[in-house]
């Protein structure tokens, strides 16, 4: 009986179990239907680093008898009666029918070979020969797919490993540019109490503008920050559930001076339980409101917050009174550092609804707003529930 086993090798490491299992399978299924005695699959090397990867059946026949032969040359398979005529090959080899045909990827390229031998001569005709390369044609696929399959993951990994790189780089350079902003800061408030009095108008501005111009930039590293630490938020969280209701509670204490000082009117009904943390649904919360707050016409601020449940989402909508969103722009605005507005208008870095977004995607939800200029805007997004 054809037992498959495979030689090992560095490249064989590589291989996932699934991999070498369906190659496994390929390799005894076709020594079988050519009613070969023993069999050799041998996949030509993709890079120059790793050698080629071998799975052989032949119980107790060493693996060199069949790779010693010589392999296909191009499409055309290789037949060979009686070895004990060839050239090549020792008088005493046990083997003396032998086959092998190549195996070629769907781009023309020549991936490998099947091999196949027998201890009597003139065993392999010519419908073994069709049968062998049909069955070259199905390792084909399967190599490809399996190539496919390991360079995916190693693409992943690399781009992991790229991701949390990137991610350690910018947590370290934004910190480390914290501390020369705070002295920029101090010394231009120190400098413009020093010299109180005796700068001229065109002084005061220039001080002034260094001034704002610092904590312009400071607001947006801690906001960069900020949307940076939504990267270690696991994705799809099933086993972490928040009362909505709890979250937002927090958010608008956070906002009451914000609240008091637009003489906002803020309306909530109860809110289900998702399956989130409660500090990134707090903070979901407290960017869309403060927006609310922020972006307002001539007239106190009225915001809505809701729920509704659909299958298993949670919808949730924030609705206010403001100045409202072009459609055009309904995309750009959950664009990092994506602003409609002038720093002179309204105030902000253009990070919060990045951060939104960034959330609820992790969270296995979507995001978006329904708005026309000058009738307000519906932010809604959705949360698998608890």
């Amino acid at each position: 009986m054809v037992s498959p086993r495979a030689a090992p090798c560095n490249w064989d490491m590589l291989l996932s179990d699934a991999s070498k299992t369906l190659k496994q399978d390929i390799l005894a299924l076709a020594t079988r239907a050519v009613r070969a005695e023993c069999g050799a699959l041998i996949e030509t090397a993709r890079n120059e680093n790793p050698p080629p990867h071998v799975l052989y059946t032949a119980p107790g026949v060493p693996l060199e008898l069949l790779t010693n032969f010589p392999p296909p040359c191009g499409p055309i398979p290789i037949t060979v009666d009686d070895t004990s005529r060839h050239p090549d090959v020792a008088t005493n080899s046990p083997i003396r029918g032998y086959m092998a045909v190549p195996v070629i990827s769907s781009t023309g390229e020549t991936i490998g070979s099947l091999h196949f031998g027998h201890s009597r001569p003139a065993v392999f005709t010519d419908e073994e020969a069709w049968i062998a390369g049909a069955v070259a044609r199905q390792a084909a696929l399967a190599l490809d797919n399996a190539a496919g399959r390991e360079d995916l993951a190693r693409a992943n990994e690399e781009l992991q490993r790229a991701n949390s790189d990137l991610n350690d780089f910018t947590f370290s350079a934004s910190h480390d540019l914290q501390e020369p902003l705070r002295m920029i800061s101090i010394f231009a408030q120190l400098l413009r109490r020093k010299l109180e009095g005796s700068l001229d108008e065109e002084g005061v501005e220039y001080l002034g503008n260094v001034l704002r111009g610092t904590h312009r930039l400071q607001s947006l590293v801690r906001d960069f920050l900020a949307y940076n630490r939504t990267a270690s938020i696991p994705d799809n969280e099933a086993s972490q559930s928040a009362d909505a209701s709890v979250a937002l509670d927090i958010a608008l204490n956070n906002l009451k001076p914000a609240i008091r000082e637009a003489g906002a009117v803020v309306e909530h009904s109860a809110l289900p339980s998702v399956r989130i943390r409660s500090t990134p649904l707090t903070e979901v919360f407290q960017h869309i409101l403060a927006n609310a707050l922020k972006y307002q016409r001539q007239q106190p601020p009225r915001i809505s917050i809701s729920a509704v449940r659909q299958g298993d989402f949670c919808v949730f909508s924030v609705e206010d009174n403001g100045i409202g969103i072009d459609e055009k722009y309904k995309e750009q605005i959950f664009g990092i550092f994506k602003r409609l507005h002038t720093a002179d208008e309204y105030t902000g870095t253009g990070v919060g609804l990045a951060i939104c977004r960034r959330i609820v995607d992790r969270s296995g939800g979507r995001i978006w707003v329904e708005s026309e200029p000058g009738r307000g805007s519906v932010f809604r997004f959705t949360l698998p529930a608890a």
